[in-house]
């Protein structure tokens, strides 16, 4: 999961980021890394998935944030200040 170009202040707000990308650079990133079979997508929602980590631990995030993505995709609802590259 990364920061996407579309919210740069979520880029610069943690210094960790080194760069935002688009669906094209990591699609990009995944060929050059030897990646065949790879999907680039928004992910709808981030916020409360920090909180759920720091209590339960990143297990319970990840499957929160599949459970949101799923549920929420379907609804037509997606969040363009995060895009996630699957391989």
């Amino acid at each position: 999961m990364v920061p996407s170009s579309h919210n740069m202040k979520l880029f610069y707000d943690d210094y960790t980021h080194i760069r935002p990308y688009t669906a094209v650079s990591l699609k990009q990133l995944a060929e050059d890394a030897g990646f065949r079979k790879h999907r680039e997508s928004p992910l709808f929602f981030t916020f409360a998935s920090m909180r759920i980590m720091r209590c339960f631990g990143k297990a319970a995030a990840y499957r929160y944030l599949g459970l949101c993505d799923k549920v929420l995709r379907n609804v037509g609802l997606v969040n363009r200040n995060h895009l996630t590259l699957e391989v």
